[in-house]
Parts: C-alpha cells; sequence; structure tokens
C-alpha cells in the first residue's frame, strides 16, 4: 500500500455555485485529471495551476515524495 497526499485550493465562490451533484466528479478531477495524464514525463511537483482543463479555478498540490496510491477523502 501507498501513500498519496493531494492538496486542492479551490475557487469556493466557484464550487458553492456548481451545483452540489456536480461538485465531487469536479474535485476528483481536479484531483487526478487521467484524461490528462502523460506517463512519459517527469512528475509535476508543487502546485499545478489549473488542477485540470475542467477546473481552471482549482489548483492542485504534488508532494514529491509521496507514492500515489489514491483514496478520496473529500
Amino acid at each position: 500500500m501507498g501513500l498519496d497526499i493531494t492538496v486542492l485550493a479551490v475557487d469556493w465562490e466557484r464550487l458553492e455555485q456548481t451545483p452540489f451533484e456536480e461538485r465531487y466528479a469536479l474535485l476528483e478531477d481536479a484531483a487526478m485529471p487521467e484524461d490528462e495524464l502523460d506517463w512519459d514525463a517527469e512528475p509535476q511537483r508543487g502546485w499545478v495551476w489549473p488542477a485540470a482543463s475542467n477546473v481552471p479555478w482549482c489548483g492542485r498540490y504534488e508532494f514529491h515524495s509521496t507514492t500515489g496510491s489514491y483514496k478520496p477523502h473529500f
């Protein structure tokens, strides 16, 4: 079992305007933008802005010393 710590910084007013039913999916996309991953690229470290193309108002902090396992805790 590994460890992954991902911190999201969001514009709360934009998130609050998002219908409740859609919020979890947006946060999950920001934390793990599967369609934007380049497995051959150097791992990102530090703040990534935007976190994902469909969530331009959200940033993600990538810790360089974690292993990448993921379980959502929103």
